[in-house]
């Protein structure tokens, strides 16, 4: 019953509450998930992975242990011989599901190492020969995690939030979402304020696209990991409260995530304690704005005060001549995505001022931007493709703009901020749209 409704529902939550209504006994779990499981193989083959997605939500929740599902898989495994009589593909679901269990760490790669001595010489053998060759393709969770990861690194240092949440609804397989919450979180811990802040309004956004259940699941995820994170970010109790805290005002997470974290993730770390703790004073005491401003504005720069902050730092930069202060002025912006701008900005006032002076004076900016990481090499490119494709305008009121442009390639190459191809590229572009 629990796996007939959650084929029509998929709610990972009701098959949970329905699995803690049976009551069973520690030792009847691992019986439990094998039910499951042999359920799942009198559907149609795109429900086992419906079954295998379950039981990892099952875990993840804390309704069934990892060990339950291994010592399930085990189980399964001592059937085969029977199993074949009725279902000559059962081979085939299993090397699958195996493969799911591996994959997703509910099941120890050894266990094929127990497949002859469980399934028989020569269908354990051919089990544990068709799981490798398995695995050496990505599975699909593997090939979400990577395309996940891929949006999210985009994500962080573009800031375009509708390219993201469009990305991520596109993503096929059932329960991306956790993944996505998870991945989220990890990646925004180590950031500054500005990234931190990025990531709570993603996870906002990702509302759009997820629903409840795997917010739920991919937060509790990130706190069962909560004694490795810290091992790689000390501050990561404190950060991963204001996460929470944030969604909960956000309404990303229930009022109440509080007390539906299941009590053996929290008994099995005192930081996860630490983080649940932190949450409730945060959520009692400070107030809701306290909560949505913790990590400031970062991320909700507006593209025009971005632009004309930009405009004014560099316009100073080349009155003042005081490099050091332009650059605190770029990194205090943090907005490593719109590194283009500066790029493009710094050229059109050297152009705009005119002579090889004040070209080196830009260029000499660009580099040590460069060396400090304030700046990098794919948002020089991007800024001066950018530079090229409106220098059309500049040349209205600038017509030695084109002259200038070539010149100050020049000495971009020689201060190997950009190579000879690239400058040869540029050059051609603006040839041709001078021509034009």
């Amino acid at each position: 019953f629990i796996v007939e409704e959650y084929l029509v529902c998929q709610s990972a939550r009701d098959a949970g509450l329905s699995v803690l209504e049976l009551q069973a006994p520690e030792e009847m779990r691992a019986v439990l998930v094998q039910k499951m499981v042999l359920v799942a193989f009198d559907k149609k083959v795109p429900d086992h992975l419906l079954v295998a997605q379950l039981v990892s939500s099952l875990v993840v929740r804390d309704v069934i242990a990892p060990s339950h599902v291994e010592a399930a898989m085990e189980l399964l495994l001592k059937q085969v011989g029977d199993l074949l009589m009725d279902m000559p593909k059962v081979l085939e679901y299993l090397v699958a599901l195996l493969a799911h269990f591996i994959q997703d760490g509910l099941v120890q790669l050894c266990i094929l190492d127990l497949a002859e001595s469980l399934a028989g010489v020569q269908e354990g053998a051919e089990i544990k020969s068709k799981v490798l060759a398995v695995m050496k393709v990505p599975l699909a969770a593997t090939s979400t995690k990577v395309l996940v990861r891929t949006i999210l690194d985009d994500y962080f240092a573009s800031g375009d939030l509708h390219s993201a949440v469009a990305a991520l609804a596109e993503l096929e397989g059932k329960r991306p979402g956790q993944e996505a919450v998870k991945r989220c979180l990890v990646l925004a811990l180590e950031m500054k304020d500005s990234g931190k802040e990025r990531g709570s309004v993603l996870l906002s956004a990702m509302t759009r696209v997820y629903g409840t259940e795997q917010f739920f699941e991919g937060f509790i995820a990130t706190l069962r990991n909560m004694d490795d994170l810290a091992l790689d970010t000390p501050r990561a109790v404190e950060i991963l409260a204001l996460f929470i805290a944030r969604a909960m005002v956000d309404d990303v997470l229930p009022p109440a995530f509080i007390s539906l974290v299941p009590p053996r993730v929290a008994a099995a770390s005192e930081r996860v304690r630490q983080v649940l703790a932190q949450v409730e004073v945060l959520m009692a005491s400070r107030g809701t704005m306290r909560v949505v401003n913790a990590w400031g504005g970062g991320a909700s720069w507006d593209v025009d005060l971005l632009k004309h902050s930009v405009k004014t730092l560099v316009a100073e930069y080349y009155v003042a001549n005081d490099l050091e202060e332009a650059v605190r002025c770029v990194v205090a912006l943090d907005a490593a995505h719109f590194g283009h701008e500066i790029v493009k900005r710094t050229v059109y006032e050297a152009l705009e001022r005119g002579g090889a002076g004040t070209s080196a004076y830009g260029v000499l900016l660009l580099k040590t931007l460069l060396s400090r990481h304030a700046l990098d090499a794919a948002q020089i490119s991007k800024g001066m493709v950018r530079v090229v494709v409106g220098m059309d305008d500049l040349t209205l009121d600038v017509p030695s703009a084109h002259a200038e442009l070539v010149a100050l390639l020049h000495l971009m190459q020689q201060d190997a901020l950009i190579t000879g191809e690239f400058k040869d590229k540029v050059m051609h572009m603006t040839i041709t749209a001078a021509a034009a």
